[in-house]
């Protein structure tokens, strides 16, 4: 770990010594700096790096607002100091309660849960940016496929395995079920059967003979469970047809 930004506010010396000495000796790889005022802090929060920010929170020298605002920027997260008749127990994904007297052993497993937060953070940054450029990772058992997900024509569910139809004729297995690619894949797909999500896009036709089924650009024709109908109804419109 090598972008780590850790920024002491109003500790006093011994604390601010024992921080600097711990990541001094830490394999970390992390940038340490202490300030006495919240007004410095953005000049030091360094973008694209995980930022964590020790404060010694005291109400009577803090502008609480300025807190507020800086928690809202991405990639900072606050470790608070306090003694344990002052706060309870408390950790959220932006905010955690380090209580007094502290050791190296309670700030390694703190420091655990907030690299595994922007870790977390970055994954789910990575997924949304490429989402919107309109891609999916497809992973298999010894590689990821990048697909455009228009070119996707519908998946079908094999066991916990999902197999994907595309455009060109090709099929890709991933090692995920379907029901996660149900929630990754934008409201353009239907899940249409239990065994099926068909991309809207790609559907020309819907007969109600012997059933309801949908037929794809590729002439394939998928069949739509009853329970199933209401989305049709709903993406094309339908009711409005009656």
């Amino acid at each position: 770990m090598t972008d780590l930004n850790v920024i002491a506010l109003y500790l006093q010396y011994p604390e601010v010594n024992y921080f600097k000495d711990y990541f001094g000796k830490s394999d970390l790889g992390a940038s340490f700096v202490s300030l006495d005022s919240v007004g410095e802090i953005k000049s030091y929060i360094k973008a694209g790096y995980n930022n964590v920010v020790i404060v010694d929170f005291d109400f009577k020298y803090t502008r609480i607002f300025d807190f507020i605002e800086i928690s809202l920027l991405k990639d900072v997260v606050f470790v608070v100091l306090a003694n344990p008749e002052g706060f309870s127990n408390y950790s959220f994904k932006k905010i955690h309660i380090l209580h007094r007297p502290f050791s190296g052993k309670k700030i390694s497993i703190l420091l655990g849960c907030i690299i595994e937060y922007f870790k977390e953070e970055r994954f789910n940054s990575d997924r949304s940016e490429l989402r919107d450029k309109n891609v999916l990772c497809i992973p298999s058992l010894d590689r990821i496929d990048l697909v455009k997900i228009d070119d996707i024509l519908y998946c079908a569910a094999d066991g916990k395995y999902t197999t994907f139809h595309l455009l060109s004729g090709q099929k890709l297995i991933s090692s995920k079920n379907i029901g996660l690619y149900e929630k990754k894949l934008g409201s353009d797909f239907l899940r249409v059967h239990h065994s099926y999500l068909v991309n809207g896009k790609h559907i020309t036709s819907l007969t109600k003979k012997k059933g309801f089924f949908c037929e794809l650009s590729n002439s394939v024709v998928i069949p739509v469970s009853k329970r199933k109908q209401g989305c049709f109804n709903k993406y094309f419109d339908i009711n409005s047809l009656k």
